[in-house]
């Protein structure tokens, strides 16, 4: 089978903007595109597709590269910013300090979804540079991630948010890629970097894409900064680049 899973997939077009519509076959998401084959390559290059925003950290990137991909496309390397005291897969000193402790409690999509939050306030600058690049490029463009589920969805959330989409919209967005995070594991698994998550006890919602997670991130963007779009706005996001952007990709 060609090494073309690349599992989760999908035009941003099927999202609903709350004024327009997305132009169609303009922007993808997706799960890890530079350990695509030749063959796969070739696919990503007939959709049109011609630069790609790598969301993963440093490590990742330089142990598989960009792939056939580097080819034929434009690259902005988008390292999201993870630290550890905002992982809440990472257990706590206190919870580390006894060997007695009972089994950490699985994570709940309200956890992931303030994790969410956490992660876009950490990389906030990542993501303003990542929303003016793509208003710029021309051609097809594809982001993504490992998994295409965690920082690939909250760059989506942040593109849509500043697109007029309402909640609704990217919490299903959100929720999509759900039914295909069994293929995109084992397709972790026989990637160079490998797949840790699992190896978590308590990964709980972290394993899944599930609509509370997302409603969790979107609702603390709400209360605490106003929103997804004021937060970025309040972190730099300048008003030509949004005027850029939706100009770019809604009809």
């Amino acid at each position: 089978m060609s090494v073309f899973a690349v599992a989760n997939l999908r035009d941003l077009a099927g999202v609903r903007l709350g004024r327009g519509r997305m132009r169609a076959e303009q922007l993808y998401r997706a799960d890890d595109v530079s350990t695509v084959d030749a063959d796969g390559a070739r696919a990503l290059q007939d959709r049109g597709i011609r630069h790609v925003f790598d969301l993963r950290g440093v490590p990742e990137q330089e142990i598989t590269g960009r792939g056939p991909l580097e080819a034929f496309t434009g690259y902005d390397h988008l390292p999201f910013v993870l630290s550890p005291a905002s992982d809440p897969a990472r257990p706590s000193a206190d919870e580390l300090d006894s060997a007695a402790s009972p089994p950490l409690p699985a994570l709940s999509p309200e956890a992931v979804g303030r994790w969410y939050l956490s992660v876009t306030l950490d990389s906030a600058d990542v993501i303003i540079r990542g929303l003016d690049s793509l208003s710029r490029v021309e051609g097809a463009a594809v982001f993504h991630c490992a998994a295409g589920k965690d920082r690939t969805g909250i760059f989506a959330a942040s593109i849509l948010s500043v697109l007029g989409a309402p909640d609704e919209e990217i919490v299903a967005d959100y929720h999509a890629s759900e039914e295909h995070l069994e293929r995109v594991f084992d397709r972790l698994r026989a990637a160079p970097y490998g797949f840790f998550l699992e190896n978590i006890p308590h990964a709980g919602a972290l394993l899944r894409a599930e609509k509370d997670t997302m409603r969790a991130f979107l609702s603390h963007a709400d209360r605490d900064h106003g929103g997804l779009v004021e937060l970025l706005i309040a972190r730099g996001l300048q008003k030509d680049s949004i005027d850029q952007l939706r100009a770019r990709l809604i009809d």
